[in-house]
């Protein structure tokens, strides 16, 4: 059962950040591409990345004492997408981000950091940071598109009157 609420606010805005960027992606022309990561998606989803490096920067540039919001919850009310949602993405490489997207959420909002008021624990940031890593590596490796002719997930369509349309009996 995913978490649905941690204790730490910076925690909290981490995982929701993380959920929408899933959407995004998941939603993106590039996750139904095929074979190429579009360079707007690529570039749009590289802010993403800086963005979560950058907000996981300020919440630890200043530590906050709040002895009185020690183990208030904060939901995570941004539900992380299905398993499903992410095995329907046709790009293996974006399928493979949000695989690391979802590690990510994982990790986080079942981290030592959930439990504590704000911030992340220096080792719980290296599994962040290691995680974004691998994202961007992915990423860039992105970029060359390669040659999938065939698109499992198209549906021909039916053929409708006329003279080439089968009878129920497969008679012609």
């Amino acid at each position: 059962m995913p978490v649905s609420q941690v204790s730490n606010m910076d925690i909290a805005g981490l995982c929701d950040r993380v959920t929408v960027y899933a959407r995004e992606l998941i939603s993106s022309q590039s996750a139904f591409n095929g074979g190429f990561f579009l360079e707007a998606d690529r570039e749009r989803f590289a802010t993403y990345l800086d963005r979560l490096e950058g907000f996981a920067t300020a919440a630890n540039s200043q530590p906050l004492d709040l002895p009185k919001i020690h183990n208030v919850g904060y939901s995570l009310l941004k539900s992380f997408p299905t398993d499903e949602q992410i095995e329907a993405v046709e790009n293996q490489d974006c399928k493979d981000i949000v695989r690391r997207l979802k590690a990510l959420w994982v990790d986080m909002s079942e981290s030592q950091s959930a439990d504590l008021a704000s911030g992340i624990n220096r080792f719980d940031l290296m599994r962040f940071k290691a995680l974004l890593d691998s994202m961007r590596a992915l990423l860039a490796m992105s970029g060359d598109s390669i040659d999938l002719p065939e698109n499992q997930g198209n549906t021909p369509v039916p053929v409708t009157g006329g003279s080439s349309a089968r009878t129920p009996a497969g008679n012609y």
